[in-house]
């Protein structure tokens, strides 16, 4: 990709010299550039966490299709959709940050390779935060993982309760 900022870079050059009025010196190129850098570091990582939640996506969307042909009296069924499509809302951020986590670890690894030391500093501050890596804290992954786990815990109590339930109308008729 430095062959397309390079690129930017002749035809910012280009430009100021095609019109003087513009004054672009090398301070302002630097700074397109920069810019350039930033927005394409921004669709890649949006583009691998869209990879990375896709199949999640389209799960809930089936599951938006089951819960939509259900009747309205089903209210277990709609009870254990619910939840499961919640716990499946609250997965997403647990996937991005464990994906995040990751490309820290390797970040961080590629620096240790190289020879670089992390500034002890930003890494107290981040543990005494309770950020240990990834977008949000520890705390907060701990968090969701329990309300998942609570959900999961749900889904099985309504799915156990609607069987039982049509077992004891089936022994009635």
């Amino acid at each position: 990709m430095d062959g397309d900022f390079e690129t930017i870079r002749t035809f910012i050059r280009a430009l100021n010299e095609m019109n003087p009025n513009l004054n672009f010196g090398e301070e302002v190129i630097d700074t397109i550039e920069v810019a350039f850098r930033k927005l394409r570091e921004v669709f890649l990582s949006t583009h691998k966490y869209f990879k990375l939640v896709r199949f999640e996506l389209m799960r809930l969307y089936e599951l938006q299709h089951e819960l939509r042909q259900l009747s309205y009296f089903d209210i277990l069924g709609r009870l254990r959709l619910t939840m499961t499509i919640a716990r499946v809302l609250m997965e997403i951020p647990i996937m991005i940050n464990v994906a995040s986590k990751g490309e820290e670890d390797k970040a961080a690894a590629t620096a240790a390779a190289a020879g670089k030391e992390a500034n002890k500093d930003d890494n107290m501050t981040a543990n005494k935060e309770g950020r240990e890596g990834g977008i949000f804290g520890e705390r907060v992954e701990k968090v969701l993982r329990m309300v998942v786990g609570l959900l999961e815990k749900g889904e099985k109590l309504a799915t156990t309760t609607s069987t039982r339930g049509s077992d004891s109308d089936s022994d009635d008729v």
